[in-house]
């Protein structure tokens, strides 16, 4: 009779091990997605960080173009803007 409870109760921890053993692979494998989340938002913020380390890099020659092309479209635009005025009366 006791032979057989200790079957039994080996049967049962025996099971509980693979219960366990399951939970652990799979809470293993959520940890490692986790993990790869979070290297990936790191390494966007690294990018997302040098780009703003090249934007604040920009020589004063580098905006005075950007302002330059904004000026001369500005211009373009007014003296079209004439024109259109111009052919409309």
């Amino acid at each position: 009779m006791e032979s057989k409870i200790e079957q039994r109760v080996e049967k049962i921890i025996s099971q509980q091990k693979e219960v366990m053993k399951e939970e652990k692979k799979l809470i293993l494998e959520k940890y490692k997605r986790y993990e790869e989340k979070i290297n990936s938002q790191k390494q966007k913020l690294k990018e997302a960080h040098d780009i703003i380390k090249q934007q604040r890099h920009i020589t004063n020659e580098q905006k005075g173009e950007s302002f330059q092309q904004t000026l001369h479209k500005l211009i373009s635009s007014e003296k079209n803007l004439d024109n259109l005025k111009a052919m409309y009366h």
